[in-house]
């Protein structure tokens, strides 16, 4: 859950669980089913949750590689939520930006097998950035009924963490 070793006294922090909170909620848009503490496993194998305590969320890419990404699936998506870079400008790195930043050798990265090219295959975004997609398209969600409305919403969730899928 943390990018790096973090003191204890982060679990007491509220944006750690407001924004953990709002990744839950995206998982179950995105897999719509139930997620409970026997399924958080197969989240984290599409999906992940990292936090971390940097003032930007970018400076945080630089130790990713070297926590355990329980990843096992291509084409997943990371989601980081920064204590106090809670709505950047900046919400995706692109690939090739990653592999500048990134400092672990592809061969002392420590994801679980099934990823040939993780600085390719891995999405690395702010979880911030599936507000800004909802807010950009405000204009076209102001028209919609309920369940049009949640349907635009899932899908939207979807192409934003999934979108090399």
């Amino acid at each position: 859950m943390f990018v790096k070793n973090e003191d204890i006294k982060v679990f007491s922090n509220k944006e750690l669980w407001v924004r953990y909170l709002e990744f839950l909620v995206l998982s179950k848009l995105i897999d719509n089913h139930e997620i409970n503490l026997d399924s958080i496993d197969e989240v984290y194998k599409k999906r992940q949750f990292l936090f971390t305590r940097e003032k930007s969320w970018i400076y945080a890419v630089k130790y990713l590689f070297s926590n355990n990404l329980k990843l096992k699936n291509t084409n997943t998506s990371i989601c980081i939520a920064s204590e106090f870079d809670t709505k950047p400008d900046m919400c995706e790195i692109p690939p090739k930006l990653v592999s500048s930043i990134n400092q672990v050798p592809t061969r002392r990265m420590n994801i679980d097998r099934g990823i040939s090219n993780p600085l390719e295959e891995i999405s690395i975004q702010h979880i911030h950035n599936f507000q800004i997609k909802l807010t950009n398209n405000q204009t076209i969600l102001d028209g919609l009924n309920i369940d049009d409305l949640e349907e635009r919403v899932r899908s939207e969730a979807k192409y934003t963490f999934e979108k090399n899928s």
